[in-house]
């Protein structure tokens, strides 16, 4: 695997962090009520096939905030909903979902599974033209879900503290990929890489760019472009 020492890195410091009250770990535990049996080995086969899909290392970062919960909450694979996974003929990965077959509705605020995010649908769409030629490898500054204490598919929110918690995996990542240009989506992903420049005394630039999400998909299309037209 061209990147196994990534990969090694995610299996020993992501996948067997303990879940809290509000922030959920996707690679190490399930909730019963939305998860089908075995779904977090599932979430980080997908993930594994995610990072071994590629033939050469990335020379761009591209860092999101932290997994949604009808995106990476399910997928495992940052930007990427199950449905992708399953239907996608573009995406040069491939996985299984991880949901159950029968989730109450009520906790639901979309259709039912597979589930697939509005983030997801804006990405990789546009994003696999880069995938190959420039390339780049994209990672959440969280890579765990974080929600309100009690809300297991609650609106995502991001603290300062989960940033903290997950500033050395991301700071870790930037010195095994060596990227030559990193690209924030967003402002959350913005204080994630400044909160690692003022945490470990470092000095990397890094590029935002728009959110697809709330309207954003224009802007972030063509911000996208002008920093991979440079590479």
């Amino acid at each position: 695997m061209v990147l196994q020492e990534l990969w090694n890195l995610i299996t020993e410091q992501v996948f067997p962090v303990e879940s809290t009250c509000d922030l959920f770990n996707q690679y190490r535990d399930e909730e019963g009520l939305v998860d089908a049996e075995g779904a977090a080995a599932i979430r980080r086969r997908n993930l594994r096939s995610y990072v071994a899909s590629y033939a050469k290392r990335p020379r761009t970062l591209v860092v999101g905030d932290a997994a949604g919960p009808w995106g990476c909450r399910f997928s495992g694979v940052p930007f990427t909903g199950e449905e992708q996974l399953l239907h996608l003929p573009e995406l040069p990965f491939r996985g299984r979902r991880s949901s159950h077959d029968s989730i109450n509705p009520s906790l639901l605020r979309q259709g039912p599974p597979p589930f697939n995010s509005v983030s997801a649908k804006a990405f990789w769409p546009f994003m696999t033209r880069y995938y190959r030629k420039p390339g780049f490898f994209v990672w959440d500054s969280v890579p765990f879900y974080p929600h309100p204490c009690g809300e297991i598919l609650g609106k995502p929110k991001t603290k300062a503290a989960h940033r903290n918690l997950c500033a050395d995996v991301l700071r870790q990542i930037i010195a095994i990929l060596e990227p030559r240009t990193i690209v924030a989506v967003g402002s959350r992903a913005k204080k994630a890489l400044r909160n690692v420049n003022r945490t470990y005394g470092l000095a990397f630039e890094f590029t935002k760019v728009r959110h697809p999400a709330y309207g954003g998909q224009p802007e972030f299309r063509a911000q996208t472009t002008e920093v991979f037209s440079r590479l």
